[in-house]
């Protein structure tokens, strides 16, 4: 944990960022089905929360049976329920717009301007069961991770054309689907995909992730790292890539750090029996979600000051966590099967002092959470 703190102290984000990078990919932990039977927790990786003085929480809901698109007022938390979605989706902001995620069985993505739900401004197909998982605006072009090929789709994102791919075969495990990515993050000029790797003829069985480094103009792959089982990237500002992983091979279970501009990658946090699922980073301080061995989930909360480490396990199952602009983190916090807990929502933290401060209250459960 001390090299963590020194690699995010020595040059700490100017602004509060989120756990995915933008708004996008939800950690997946848990073998994601393309048949949508988990609870799908894919780190939404991104969450390019944009920082123009942020109003309005928006989340995907579902209870993988009907699905619903929800904003909440960040100073009243009042829910407004906008429009009925796919089971399966997620939603990211990107550079001020609003993208909708249909995955398996839908396939689309939709593009909305903030506060505007009525009609998407852009919808295009990715291609049958290509089941689209995160996307990311790098030099102009629209990247989106297509968890059910092994490439990446690469669109115009004013009209919505394919304009090219991204081939990542040689990253590949033993089915013949593809390396399943998952979570995409442009830092340092370079856009970046963390890969599950999972052998879906297998019983999803892990066979070590990776990650690729991108060059967005010439659309190839320029270096890559192995980085432990069922790996999903996050954003630390544009400075570092965070990865979080299960344990494979010789790396362990945690979270490691890329830099883009050195192409140096390490593990700066594992601790036995514990599992990094999510991070959100503020200039003082860190939340991660977690989960043990038992697959029962918590909260660690690091002060980089004290270097102080206070975890604190919880009754819900936890997907999705993400960070506005005024430092609150939204966790997905839904009901586990090892305990009694009922729905439950998105629990609002304040990152400064790693307190619950609210539990907002969809109908149903919280799948993904962005902000605008």
């Amino acid at each position: 944990m001390t090299t963590l703190l020194m690699l995010l102290m020595g040059c700490p984000p100017s602004d509060v960022v989120d756990d995915s990078g933008h708004e996008h990919s939800d950690a997946d932990t848990d073998a994601d089905s393309d048949t949508d039977t988990d609870t799908d927790t894919d780190a939404d990786t991104d969450s390019d929360a944009d920082t123009d003085s942020q109003t309005t929480a928006i989340m995907t809901t579902t209870d993988f049976s009907v699905g619903a698109l929800v904003t909440a007022d960040l100073e009243t938390n009042a829910l407004t329920e906008l429009t009925d979605i796919p089971s399966d989706a997620a939603v990211v902001v990107e550079e001020g717009t609003v993208y909708l995620l249909g995955r398996y069985g839908y396939d689309w993505v939709r593009a909305y301007t903030p506060g505007s739900f009525d009609t998407p401004d852009l919808e295009f197909s990715v291609g049958e069961n290509n089941n689209p998982y995160d996307v990311e605006l790098c030099n102009g072009s629209l990247f989106v991770a297509l968890y059910g090929t092994d490439y990446l789709g690469v669109y115009d994102p004013t009209t919505g054309n394919l304009t090219g791919t991204v081939d990542l075969s040689q990253f590949n495990d033993s089915d013949s689907v593809g390396p399943e990515p998952s979570s995409l993050v442009e830092a340092n000029g370079s856009l970046f995909v963390g890969m599950n790797r999972l052998n879906r003829d297998g019983y999803w069985v892990g066979e070590g992730g990776k990650i690729a480094q991108i060059d967005c103009d010439l659309m190839e792959v320029t270096d890559s790292w192995d980085a432990g089982g069922n790996t999903q990237i996050f954003d630390n500002d544009g400075y570092t890539v965070l990865a979080t992983h299960e344990a494979y091979g010789d790396i362990p279970a945690g979270m490691s750090a890329l830099d883009p501009a050195t192409g140096t990658f390490e593990t700066v946090f594992s601790e036995e029996g514990v599992v990094p699922t999510g991070i959100v980073v503020s200039e003082a301080n860190a939340l991660l979600t977690i989960r043990d061995d038992d697959f029962n989930y918590g909260i660690a909360c690091v002060d980089f000051a004290t270097q102080d480490v206070d975890i604190t396990m919880t009754d819900w199952f936890i997907g999705t966590s993400r960070i506005n602009d005024r430092g609150e983190v939204y966790i997905a916090a839904g009901a586990h099967w090892a305990n009694e807990a009922e729905q439950v929502g998105a629990a609002v933290f304040d990152i400064a002092t790693c307190t619950q401060t609210a539990m907002i209250e969809p109908t149903l459960p919280v799948g993904s959470v962005a902000f605008y």
